[in-house]
C-alpha cells in the first residue's frame, strides 16, 4: 500500500488553482513557514532544508514525524491555518513557537 501525504503543498495549491496568484503564494508561504519550523525544532524524523536553506520536500508523510511532531501536527495544523498571523513571516513563527511551547506545557504535567 502507498503512503498518502499529510501535507502536500503541491496538492494543497491544485486545490487554489482559480484563486488569484497572491492567495496562492499566501497558502505556499503557511506551509513553508510551517514546514521549516518543524524542521527547525526537531519535530521531524529527517532534515528537509538543504544547506542553501530551501526546502527539499514538498511533501510530508506520518514517517517523517516524530512523536512530538505527530502531535504537534494533530493539535495545531487547523489552529495555524485558519489563523491570520499564519501569512504572515514575523508573526507566523511566533505563533508557531506558542503552540509548541503549549504543547510541551501539556505533556510535561
Amino acid at each position: 500500500m502507498r503512503a498518502i501525504a499529510v501535507w502536500d503543498i503541491d496538492g494543497v495549491l491544485e486545490a487554489y488553482r482559480l484563486t488569484p496568484e497572491k492567495v496562492k503564494q499566501e497558502v505556499e508561504m503557511q506551509y513553508q513557514l510551517l514546514f521549516r519550523f518543524m524542521n527547525d525544532n526537531g519535530l521531524l524524523t529527517r532534515n528537509i532544508v538543504s544547506k542553501d536553506g530551501k526546502l527539499k520536500a514538498r511533501k510530508l508523510y506520518r514517517k517523517d514525524f516524530t512523536r512530538l511532531g505527530n502531535s504537534f501536527a494533530q493539535e495545531f495544523e487547523v489552529k495555524w491555518l485558519g489563523s491570520n498571523s499564519s501569512s504572515d513571516p514575523v508573526k507566523g513563527p511566533k505563533l508557531l513557537e506558542k503552540y509548541l511551547k503549549q504543547l510541551r506545557g501539556k505533556r510535561k504535567g
